[in-house]
This record gives C-alpha cells, sequence and structure tokens, in this order.
C-alpha cells in the first residue's frame, strides 16, 4: 500500500465534505488492520483513527532505493499488529520522507515494544541519512524494550544521534547486526566502538537480557567484560564475526557465573576470535586463578537447532546449577 502522510492531500469527493464524526462512525464497522491502513491515506486519517494504533506493538522500518513513494503493510501476530513501513533515502524526497517518519512515530510510538531498522540501500553512493534515524529515535517511547539495526551503515549518523539510545532504560533486548561504518583511521572517527556501545547499553544494564553486536570489526573484550559485570540478566550474547572478541571474553561471564540471574547463558561466536582450546586452557590451568578458585568443566556437546552443531557447555564445580554454552 502506498501513500504519504507526510503532506496534506485533498481528500476525493466521496470523502471530502464529510464530518470527523461520519468518518468515525464509517471507520468504526473496519477490522482494526483495515483501520490502520486507513490512517496512513492522509494526515486527516492519521489523527481521527489514531486511537487505532494502540494494538500496533512492533514497527519495521525498511531503508531502501527501488522506490520513491512510500509503502506500508500491516501483520497480525496474535492479537497485536506489526507496521511494516518502507521509505526511501534519496536527496530530493529525504524532507517528506522525514516528516512522514515523524508524524508516524508521533502516533504510533507510545504502543511500540520493539523497533527494527532495516537499511536495503545497495547503491554506491546509498546512505542512510542522519535525519531519518534521528527522527525515529527522537520520538522512541520509555517502554520500549527491542531496537534493532540491521545492515545499517551508520558512517553518516552523529554520535549524539545514536546516543539518544542511553536514555532508554527499559531496553531488553539491543540488535547491531551487521552494520558498515568508516573505520578508525577516518574522521569522524567510528562510532560502534566498546566504549560508545557500552555507554548506549548503560541505562538498560539491568534490564537487559540479549545483546547481539555482529560483524562489527572494532568490539573487543572490553565489551564483553563490562556486559558480563553489569548486565546479570542476559541470558543470549551474540559476537558472531567480531575479530577481536577471543576467549577472555568468554572468561569474563565465567567469573560473574554466579551473579546471573538465568541458569544458562547462551553465547554465539561463530567467526569470531574465541578457539576452544584457549577457553579451556583459561579455566582449567593450575596456573590459573579460576581453576584454583574452584574446577571448572568444559564439556564439547551437539545442539539440534534444525542441524547438529558443535558447542562447548562450561559450569563451575562449585555452582552446578548455571552453565554457558559457547558456539564458536
Amino acid at each position: 500500500m502506498a501513500m504519504d502522510v507526510g503532506e496534506e492531500r485533498p481528500l476525493s469527493d466521496a470523502t471530502a465534505g464529510l464530518s470527523s464524526e461520519v468518518l468515525a462512525m464509517v471507520f468504526a464497522h473496519l477490522p482494526t488492520k483495515s483501520r490502520v491502513l486507513a490512517a496512513l491515506t492522509c494526515r486527516r486519517w492519521l489523527h481521527l483513527l489514531a486511537p487505532s494504533f494502540s494494538t500496533v506493538s512492533d514497527l519495521r522500518i525498511v531503508l531502501e532505493e527501488s522506490s520513491c513513494t512510500p509503502s506500508f503493510q500491516v501483520d497480525q501476530i496474535g492479537e497485536k499488529l506489526q507496521l511494516c513501513v518502507s521509505v526511501c533515502q534519496c536527496a530530493e524526497h529525504l524532507a517528506s520522507q522525514v516528516s512522514l517518519l515523524r508524524a508516524l512515530m508521533i502516533v504510533v510510538g507510545p504502543s511500540l515494544e520493539g523497533i527494527v531498522v532495516d537499511d536495503c540501500l545497495v547503491g554506491p553512493n546509498a546512505f542512510v541519512a542522519d535525519a531519518s534515524v534521528h527522527t525515529i529515535l527522537l520520538h522512541c517511547p520509555p517502554t520500549l524494550v527491542r531496537f534493532e539495526l540491521h545492515n545499517v551503515d551508520v558512517s553518516q549518523l552523529h554520535p549524539w544521534t545514536l546516543a539518544q539510545l542511553a536514555s532508554m532504560d527499559n531496553l531488553r533486548e539491543l540488535v547491531v547486526e551487521q552494520c558498515a561504518q568508516r573505520m578508525a583511521d577516518t574522521h569522524p572517527p567510528p562510532l560502534l566502538t566498546d566504549i560508545f556501545l557500552g555507554k548506549l547499553m548503560s541505562a538498560s544494564s539491568h534490564q537487559l537480557s540479549q545483546v547481539r553486536i555482529t560483524d562489527c570489526p572494532l568490539v573487543s573484550d572490553r565489551l564483553l567484560n563490562r556486559l558480563a559485570r553489569h548486565c546479570p540478566n542476559l541470558w543470549l550474547v551474540d559476537v558472531s564475526g567480531c575479530k577481536q572478541v577471543t576467549a577472555i571474553g568468554v572468561v569474563s561471564f565465567c567469573e560473574t557465573i554466579e551473579e546471573r540471574q538465568a541458569d544458562t547463558l547462551v553465547f554465539q561466536a561463530n567467526g569470531a576470535g574465541v578457539v576452544g582450546d584457549h577457553l579451556a586452557r583459561h579455566l582449567q590451568s593450575p596456573y590459573s586463578r579460576m581453576s584454583q578458585e574452584s574446577r571448572w568443566f568444559v564439556v564439547s556437546i551437539d545442539v539440534e537447532i534444525g542441524y547438529p552443531k558443535k558447542a562447548a557447555r562450561l559450569h563451575k564445580q562449585a555452582c552446578p546449577s548455571k552453565a554457558i554454552i559457547v558456539f564458536a
């Protein structure tokens, strides 16, 4: 469904003369999913049907270049709705697209539980505009529990744009998946570093249960050490493709295993720098502080996740009820 609520457009003669009260009576006979789509026709209908957005719990924003006409899709997920919005990032239409996102976020924002931003731009000169991401984050509700960035090139984003995440103290899931950025020898310096990502999660550290930061070349054991010591509710950590992450990062979670709320922590490190033999040596060496405090067991297991996959189960003799499952 393609339309633009960022601009006021005249309605057809069939509805332009109808009062808001009459339109509301007509819309009342539509199912919720249809009312949400109708609301995205123009600003008048958007504000008239704003209460219909209370059932929209998830918003997916797709940034693309295949079409400069915004499109919308609504999917039913149980009793809730997921709204998918596709907008372009070209210079010619950026202002109107940002206006659309602002109007949409103001109406749908208060009921949202999760937001996903997906970068589908493939052109060599196509970049995610800072204004788009800034508008999305500026109108995020304080009750947001999940925020995801997928394939987003953050090269054009200002630090203060992403820094708005630091004010969200109710996040339980943060995903930064395969996001490209400038590297260390460029100006301005890269955003996705251990220090910056750690600050983004500082307010929600005691709420976070899942953190997925993948294919980020500047993420290292330093960030994992911070997560291990400040995020006791984590049960999933995914740093796949982060080459600077080593066995030392896993050891940080071993050191705090007794403080973890979940009985099992799943640690995904596929394509990272975690080597199973190095991990076993750190935990079981007689010269290691870890082995001197209590005996550690490193057991190779096969996990069925649609296909068999090798993993290592780590547990401490003094705390047998809690374990760490490492995929590397």
